[in-house]
């Protein structure tokens, strides 16, 4: 019997560790796959081989032990397993397949040690659940789609990757596999996604790239249906349901047609190719009014005009980036307060700026994010005027709130404004327990009354 590339790299992963479970050598009914009730999603299911690894599980509603289901294995970048099963339920059942979530790959470890997350998840789920191992799809989101994209890249035969809102490498072993690259019109890394599409265009890689209305963020469900669908169309090819091929040529012109707004030339063209892109496979018919209509955009100019627009507004984009990278550390909070002002601006400029104006906001968060963070650790100087302008930018943000307790604790600020700043960073989500517990600057305050408030509402 021919092994499976997935099959083979599981065992290879077991026989480097000697406290992993033997594998089974059927696929008959499966009695441990009995325990998990169908359609839930269970937040933490551990690994027999190594409990403190521990992944989100959700089987499809109509699951039957018998039969052997693709598998999409989702990244967070933040190691919330239950986030993604939780928001794309629905789809486990619409795609006939099992999803899981790893609760340990997160960002800031090592891209091996998420390898290794990543082989002992699919190792325990083959024991527990019946898995087809020539259909495993990675699908991440940021930093787990960068994750996701090396992991394939170092060798792991994955059936195709599903990359929200970051980039992934360009590597060779994306070329025998569909990819799919989605990215909200408002995200920093919008730019960094189109490139990606073009040069996996050029390469002929079978390379799908949806636009959502958001920032950066898991993409909708009804987004992530289509990016499902389309991994699973590529992979079962003739095999595809006609149900689903009904269903996603309902969907199509329901989308074409643009219920609230007219469809533009650009995103007809990206349309037609969708439908392509998904549907070649099953040998269905393509000629039709959208089709035509697509065709004679493309004749008359529409479609390369709309996307000489848009690499025009990249262009610019890039070059307001490249000013901003060079008033970092020279200017004050006064420049700054201008130029966040400015790009929060909502009147009397286009749709298309805003959007610009968003991604640009949001890249210069993450650029003072860092250096913010840096700055901090470091004890450096203009870590009180980079946080400063990182919380003017994103006010709401938990890091930055953290990061100001930080510096007011190290300025011995008194204790309870300390606090009131740590309970602040917690209502805005920050979540780091062990971080604050070990943070240097708040051990003097382990005795204070309301600290322990604090860490109550941290994980």
């Amino acid at each position: 019997m021919k092994t499976s590339p997935l099959l083979a790299f599981l065992i290879y992963a077991a026989c480097a560790s000697p406290n992993a479970p033997e594998k089974k050598d059927n696929k008959e009914s499966n009695p441990v796959s009995s325990a998990f009730v169908c359609d839930s999603v269970y937040a933490a299911v551990r690994c027999d081989s190594d409990t403190s690894i521990s992944y989100s599980m959700l089987l499809p509603y109509n699951y039957q032990a018998h039969k052997n289901y693709p598998v999409f294995l989702f990244l967070d970048p933040h190691a919330d397993g239950a986030l993604p099963l939780t928001k794309y339920r629905q789809q486990a059942t619409k795609c006939d397949a099992i999803l899981l979530a790893s609760n340990n790959s997160k960002n800031g470890i090592p891209l091996d040690q998420s390898a290794l997350f990543i082989k002992q998840i699919l190792h325990d789920a083959v024991l527990k659940t019946s898995i087809d191992e020539n259909a495993v799809f990675l699908v991440g989101f940021s930093g787990g789609a960068r994750v996701a994209g090396s992991v394939i890249a170092q060798g792991f035969p994955a059936a195709g990757i599903i990359a929200c809102s970051a980039g992934i490498p360009n590597s060779t072993a994306l070329n025998s596999i569909p990819v799919c690259l989605l990215a909200g019109i408002d995200d920093a890394n919008l730019s960094e996604m189109m490139r990606l599409k073009e040069m996996f265009d050029q390469q002929q890689t079978k390379a799908l790239f949806m636009r959502f209305d958001s920032g950066h963020a898991w993409c909708p469900d009804t987004v992530m249906k289509l990016a499902m669908r389309y991994m699973l169309f590529q992979h079962l090819g003739t095999k595809v349901p006609i149900t689903w091929i009904n269903d996603y040529k309902a969907e199509f012109i329901n989308r074409a047609e643009g219920n609230t707004a007219p469809v533009d030339a650009l995103q007809l063209n990206a349309l037609c190719a969708e439908r392509k892109l998904m549907l070649f496979a099953a040998d269905v018919g393509l000629e039709d009014a959208y089709t035509k209509l697509d065709a004679e955009n493309c004749q008359a100019g529409r479609v390369e005009a709309a996307r000489l627009k848009w690499k025009q507004f990249l262009l610019a984009e890039e070059q307001q980036k490249q000013v901003y990278s060079n008033a970092v550390g020279l200017q004050n909070s006064d420049y700054w307060r201008k130029e966040i002002i400015k790009l929060r601006q909502k009147k009397g400029i286009s749709a298309d700026v805003m959007h610009m104006n968003k991604r640009l906001q949001g890249w210069l968060g993450l650029i003072l994010y860092s250096l913010a963070t840096r700055a901090v650790s470091s004890g450096d100087a203009a870590a009180e005027e980079l946080v400063s302008v990182y919380h003017l930018l994103e006010p709401e943000n938990s890091e930055a709130d953290y990061l100001q307790a930080v510096l007011m604790a190290r300025q011995q600020i008194a204790p309870e404004l300390v606090l009131r700043q740590l309970k602040r960073a917690a209502l805005d989500g920050f979540q780091e327990r062990e971080r604050l517990v070990n943070q240097i600057e708040f051990k003097a305050y382990f005795n204070t009354p309301g600290f322990m408030d604090v860490l109550d509402n941290m994980r």
